[in-house]
């Protein structure tokens, strides 16, 4: 597993104007297969629910060849994700897709996330996915050339509002 940043409980940080650059190889060109299976860009961990990750903002950041460029499966809340590129990952910004909702720090998922103004450029599966969690935002982010589960690597058939998300806020949507 290779991750690249690890927010551990972190709150009121700013990253910004940062480059997480995963291993592309050019010569497997579609699925999993095409980059290292294991690599995340950013990955958000909590001690607890009351020690999370919070108020941080992740702004102008590239994540480029990974398998997922942002992970939270913990308890976070308040977090923004603005501006940021998304380019040549399998995954793109995955909240809760493995909260137990019974561990210390995994009890409801992420909540009162904002992920606003990002690119998602050629991202395999789903540019934004939320699987536990309730009460994120997403606004204005352009996708191009972003697939969704069971849709063709290179070409989004349907958009699909994932049936495990709660209230989880669509606001713009730019497909190109």
């Amino acid at each position: 597993n290779t991750t690249l940043g690890i927010l551990h409980s972190a709150a009121d940080s700013i990253l910004e104007d940062l480059t997480f650059q995963g291993v592309w190889n050019p010569l497997l060109m579609s699925g999993s297969d095409f980059v290292d299976s294991s690599s995340i860009g950013l990955k958000f961990l909590a001690t607890s629910s009351l020690i999370n990750c919070q108020n941080n903002r992740i702004k102008n950041c590239k994540f480029v060849n990974l398998n997922t460029a942002v992970v939270d499966d913990s308890d976070s809340r308040y977090n923004i994700f603005d501006s940021n590129y998304i380019y040549k990952c399998y995954k793109g910004i995955i909240f809760g897709e493995n909260t137990d909702l019974s561990t210390p720090g995994m009890l409801i998922g992420p909540t009162y996330n904002v992920i606003s103004k990002n690119t998602f450029h050629e991202v395999y599966t789903n540019g934004i996915k939320i699987k536990t969690g309730q009460w994120n935002s997403s606004q204005l982010n352009k996708f191009i050339k972003t697939g969704t589960d069971g849709a063709d690597e290179n070409y989004a058939k349907y958009f699909e509002k994932n049936q495990e998300i709660n209230f989880f806020n669509f606001l713009m949507f730019i497909f190109l």
